[in-house]
């Protein structure tokens, strides 16, 4: 998408704790989710579930990607964050630059041990840099694949 172009690290450096977090957001649970990352506030045993399906028992732990959800700001906060422990992969990013992006921002995170991938299309070859060279991850766990 054309909102990524020209966006690096000093970008978000610079933005991150002043952005307002309903701006690059589909939803206030989105919200919420990007506020628990950046603040380093998520629960060491909770999981990250990133999906285009919603479940109402565990909203707090869904970031539900719609219009409006801005991946480079996932990513950088998930990058950043030392508490998450796991990540559940249920969907990723349509366009090549979000992807890139979101591959970043994952690739930076040195906190994660479990990575789950399912539900969904997606390429390994984005994903192998960070299965490669993730000194954290323990566990991948691979489910319903197209």
């Amino acid at each position: 998408s054309e909102e990524m172009i020209g966006r690096d690290q000093k970008y978000y450096d610079m933005l991150a704790h002043i952005i307002d977090l309903n701006c690059i957001t589909s939803s206030k649970e989105n919200s919420k989710i990007l506020g628990r990352l950046r603040d380093d506030a998520w629960h060491k045993k909770e999981y990250l579930y990133i999906t285009d399906l919603y479940d109402d028992e565990d909203g707090d732990k869904y970031f539900i990607v719609e219009e409006g959800d801005d991946w480079g700001w996932l990513a950088y906060f998930l990058g950043r964050n030392k508490q998450i422990r796991g990540l559940n992969l249920c969907c990723l990013p349509e366009y090549e630059d979000e992807v890139d992006a979101f591959m970043e921002g994952l690739c930076r995170n040195q906190s994660i041990e479990r990575l789950g991938v399912g539900s969904c299309d997606i390429d390994f070859s984005s994903l192998s840099p960070y299965i490669i060279n993730s000194s954290n991850l323990r566990s991948l766990e691979l489910w319903d694949l197209d």
